[in-house]
């Protein structure tokens, strides 16, 4: 929901189309390679990080996908040496490894997608924005959508948050939907609102907000579950369009050195339940069944879908696909909105707000409550999306007051998406005292900075209250990172690292140690996604999935290191060209 910091969206937008097609090719032309390699690899000449100790003359042994051996060089060739099974030993040139990354919150099939999509994220006047949309209806026929993201109206001259009448004299023969960067807020033409049937007598949704003008007639702008509407009036994604933006996500996750993805799939305000269920069994299953999954994915379902992955739960031995790509069990809800849309939900109202406080989504707490713990006595995992203070106080309490069964879903625990604002200290003990993950947004920060400023001010903005990592540590909450590609930021967990450590301006006693921050994208994450018997560490037993960078990220002055190749079950699938 924010942007990189290190990182500005238009500068990793851009290339992004070619640069999945040559990685596609690449991953391709591995694979043919991958089956003449040797069954058992000796890596040397490297520092090797194991997500929890280093190793500055390192070696590991990978056989059939698994690590068999990790340590010091001379002591891993003395245990592996003269044996009766060959080992071919490889070089890698001095360079440094890590556990292969995890970025624990993403968008798989909206992140692929999005890589086709007009991308607004570089518009900085009226003219441009207008000028972006009008261009990109220029190649539509009419009555094709056009659908876009990435506006931020604090980015535009004045900073006006469009509306429809900005971009009806363009688009009169097409309807339009464009994503504000935060994901929250969406812009829809008025083409788009007579499709979806949106005018001046049209009620808010439960859960959102139509922007209205004078005469109560709409201004285009769409807030949260008030996004569904327009969205149902879309043609729908075909399968094949789907598991294509699957085959791209994957492509650039494993350019950033992500051989794992914490999937939280399509936000239910932007499909219907059926179709986020589609997502789940007959793309990213059927992708499974054929080997056509390039990364990891840990997959969840709207917390509206808890009944129907419990029955399939129920149904299967295991959380997790034979082939260990696919993993599932957890339930996602959303209490609140986002601090841009001034829809999270905060104990004391928005600086100059008229009172306003943001927006719960689920008024009726009790029916909430009675479906989370339904989901938990299922033994499934519940992730909950808390940006606003009082939204991650009464997650807590929510959370608190309910049991865990002993299903198959694999629980572990529960997890706090975003937890971007606190009401303090006792907040924090209190989600330690839980046991829950708190899954953070450290690429989010410099997009939120002036706006924490404006909105909230120096306190609501300081220690312990925004983007509290440090204090979140100390408490003992088990913090780990995420991007929520595509709204606002990259898949990219070492820029997530560098953002949490060094990249730290905004408040700068909440920085984490390097090491910290790389165990939030490999341990920490593994267990947030509950994956850890099979990755986040490299240890004996442990999936044989690496990067190779070029610099020592333990080094706290270094700036984010260049992935130079990626492993994935030992097989090289990534390497910069």
């Amino acid at each position: 929901m924010r942007s990189s910091a290190p990182t500005r969206r238009r500068d990793w937008v851009a290339p992004i189309a070619v640069a999945v097609l040559a990685a596609a090719a690449a991953f391709v032309a591995l694979d043919r390679n991958s089956k003449t390699a040797p069954s058992r690899v000796l890596f040397s000449n490297c520092t090797v990080n194991t997500g929890e100790r280093v190793y500055q003359n390192g070696a590991l042994v990978v056989e059939n996908g698994v690590i068999l051996d990790v340590g010091d060089a001379e002591a891993v060739r003395s245990r592996w040496s003269g044996g009766p099974d060959s080992v071919e030993e490889r070089s890698l040139e001095g360079n440094f490894v890590l556990p292969g990354l995890i970025d624990a919150h993403a968008h798989v099939i909206m992140g692929g997608s999005f890589l086709k999509m007009l991308d607004l994220s570089g518009a900085t006047t009226r003219e441009e924005f207008v000028g972006m949309v009008a261009s990109a209806g220029a190649s539509k026929q009419p009555g094709e959508w056009i659908v876009g993201y990435g506006f931020d109206e604090r980015k535009l001259a004045g900073g006006a948050m469009p509306g429809r009448d900005w971009i009806d004299g363009v688009t009169a023969q097409n309807p339009v939907l464009i994503s504000r960067a935060d994901g929250h807020t969406a812009l829809a033409n008025s083409l788009a609102l007579s499709l979806a049937g949106i005018g001046a007598g049209t009620p808010d949704t439960p859960g959102g907000e139509i922007a209205r003008g004078p005469g109560n007639e709409p201004t285009g702008i769409l807030k949260d579950a008030a996004i569904t509407l327009a969205r149902r009036a879309m043609p729908p994604q075909t399968m094949r369009q789907k598991e294509e933006a699957v085959m791209a996500a994957a492509s650039f996750a494993l350019s950033n050195g992500v051989t794992t993805v914490g999937d939280m799939g399509t936000p239910i305000f932007s499909l219907p339940k059926e179709e986020c269920w589609s997502e789940f069994e007959d793309v990213l299953l059927r992708m499974a069944d054929s080997g056509a999954l390039g990364v990891r994915v840990k997959t969840c379902v709207p917390l509206d879908l808890w009944a129907e992955l419990a029955d399939f739960v129920a149904r299967r031995p295991e959380t997790h696909h034979p082939g260990l790509r696919l993993f599932w069990g957890t339930v996602k809800e959303f209490y609140d909105g986002s601090l841009g849309s001034e829809t999270a939900l905060m104990t004391d109202p928005y600086l100059g707000s008229e009172g306003n406080v943001g927006l719960r989504i689920h008024e009726d707490r009790e029916a909430l409550a009675s479906r989370i713990g339904a989901a938990k006595r299922a033994g499934l995992q519940v992730a909950m999306h808390a940006i606003g203070d009082l939204a991650v106080d009464e997650t807590i309490s929510l959370l608190s007051g309910l049991e865990s069964g002993g299903g198959g879903g694999g629980g572990g625990g529960d997890r706090i998406e975003h937890a971007q604002h606190t009401s303090g200290l006792q907040a924090l003990d209190r989600m330690a005292s839980l046991g829950a993950h708190a899954v953070v947004n450290p690429l989010h920060i410099a997009d939120d900075v002036g706006a924490m400023l404006e909105k909230l001010g120096e306190e609501r903005a300081g220690v312990g209250r925004s983007y509290a990592f440090r204090s979140m540590v100390e408490a003992g909450v088990a913090v780990s990172f995420g991007s929520d590609w595509p709204l606002v930021a990259p898949l990219d967990p070492l820029a997530s690292v560098v953002a949490a450590t060094s990249g730290r301006k905004h408040v700068p006693p909440e920085r984490l140690t390097r090491q910290e921050a790389i165990a939030a994208v490999t341990w920490r994450a593994a267990e947030a996604l509950n994956v850890s018997d099979f990755v986040g560490r490299l240890d004996r037993g442990m999936r044989a999935d690496f990067v190779v960078v070029d610099a020592d990220l333990l080094d706290p002055g270094a700036e984010k290191p260049v992935v130079l190749k990626t492993f994935l079950d030992g097989e090289c699938v990534y390497v910069q060209e």
